[in-house]
């Protein structure tokens, strides 16, 4: 709620009378004292740009007040100001002039002039006196120095801060520094590092070999046996002298690594084509250990992966792939170990009592007959240990058609004993073959038959 006066302020260069507005405010209009003002020029409403300042000048007897005033409408141009707690204890008249402050640093006196009244209500006997000078403006400086200190203020500490961080950063890394530089002149002084010039004095230039088995800066040449090249270090080997030396090996770099005072190790790495490493060690008894010569990977059979492997290798024991022996697990079925008890005279095709294929697209087998699945070339071999022969005995294939007998064996009559044949036939798709045994007497027993039959083409 305000006590409002409007006037109209006529910018213009020519000198005018105030205005006697007839207001009258009393000392008791607090906060709703307001006068608006509109401001012409040539008759049109002034329009006021973006951060124009109005100020308004209150002169009175023994002092004045400076407001800036309250843009209301800048399209309009009109402006208020309300007037402040400390200028209604002044009774009297007042006269007031508007100034315009543009935003390019231009200025200009309205030449606008206006007068009111303020007196004082019954109700404020005590009333506080008028100061004598006030400036809207200085409120404006005082709000913005705070906000200028505060701002200072914040950006003081955060510095503060970030140089306390960095302080302690440099402080830490000091620190750092200082535990290394100390841990190495320890090492150093345990002859666990060496200086410059110590190795310079020590070892020789790679680039340079010696015609002696091996060589150590600073040291005599060792060149008679490598079992006395004991101290810790690399060693250039210029020949083929030395004893307890990698047989035919001549040029290269001979590593001692002293481990513990019970454990040495020596390492050769020959630059010899084709390259080659040998290692041995010294150990608590005092006796260099034979010489090991290191497979590069291209030299060694793993146990992942494809390789191709040349030359014979020659196993104590017939391998296995996938429980099968080796020679038959490519397209092969295999069967071993089924006996057949009390063969009778003229008995055919005994009962297979253990059968099994590696592969079932191949071979199949069902009570006494094998199908061939696959047409080709197959390798057969069939084995018998047989006892209580007292006759003859015949063993061996024949196709189940009966058209033809694959291969067979005649055994004379010794008592026990065993026999076998291997060989070669070619089957069509589905064909059916069959163990078959014949004998003269009853009574003889089939220990052990093993049958192997390997597709070969």
């Amino acid at each position: 709620m305000f006590k409002t006066k409007q006037e109209i302020i006529v910018i213009q260069a020519e000198a005018t009378d105030p205005i006697t507005t007839g207001v009258v405010f009393w000392s008791h209009d607090k906060g709703t004292a307001k006068m608006l003002f509109q401001l012409q020029k040539d008759y049109v409403n002034q329009m006021l740009a973006v951060g124009t300042i109005v100020p308004i000048c209150l002169d009175f007897v023994g002092g004045r007040h400076i407001y800036h005033a309250v843009i209301e409408d800048a399209v309009n141009g009109i402006v208020s100001i309300v007037l402040e707690d400390n200028i209604l204890g002044y009774v009297g008249r007042v006269t007031g002039s508007i100034y315009i402050e543009l935003p390019d640093s231009r200025s200009l006196d309205t030449a606008g002039r206006f007068t009111f009244d303020i007196r004082r209500s019954p109700i404020d006997e005590n009333t506080p006196e008028l100061e004598d000078y006030f400036w809207q403006g200085f409120e404006q400086i005082t709000e913005e120095f705070r906000k200028s200190l505060a701002l200072v203020k914040s950006e003081c500490e955060e510095a503060l801060n970030d140089l306390t961080t960095k302080i302690t950063d440099l402080v830490n890394q000091t620190a750092d520094i200082q535990l290394t530089q100390s841990t190495i002149l320890q090492q150093i002084e345990s002859n666990q590092l060496l200086t410059k010039t110590e190795a310079d004095n020590k070892y020789v230039d790679f680039n340079h070999f010696s015609e002696n088995a091996v060589t150590n800066k600073g040291q005599k040449d060792i060149n008679s046996d490598w079992d006395t090249v004991l101290d810790q270090g690399y060693y250039i080997v210029g020949g083929d002298q030395g004893a307890n030396r990698p047989e035919s090996e001549a040029w290269g770099i001979l590593e001692v690594i002293v481990r513990n005072e019970d454990e040495l190790y020596q390492k050769f790495s020959s630059i010899d084509e084709p390259c080659s490493i040998y290692e041995r060690t010294l150990g608590y008894t005092g006796v260099f250990g034979p010489w090991h010569k290191l497979a590069f990977e291209e030299n060694t059979v793993t146990i992942a992966g494809n390789q191709t492997i040349g030359g014979t290798k020659n196993f104590q024991n017939t391998p296995l792939i996938n429980d099968i022996p080796a020679g038959i697990a490519n397209e092969a079925c295999w069967c071993e170990d089924f006996a057949v008890n009390n063969l009778a005279a003229g008995i055919v095709n005994p009962d297979l009592q253990r059968f099994s294929t590696s592969n079932e697209d191949v071979f199949s087998s069902s009570g006494k007959v094998i199908t061939i699945k696959k047409s080709g070339v197959y390798l057969i071999a069939l084995g018998v240990n047989y006892t209580g022969l007292t006759s003859w005995l015949a063993f061996g294939i024949s196709r189940v058609d009966g058209t033809s007998l694959v291969n067979r064996n005649l055994l004379g009559s010794a008592t026990s004993g065993s026999n076998s044949f291997t060989y070669v036939r070619s089957f069509e798709g589905n064909d059916q073959i069959r163990i078959e045994f014949n004998s003269g007497a009853a009574g003889t027993t089939m220990q052990k038959i093993n049958l192997a039959i390997v597709k070969i083409a």
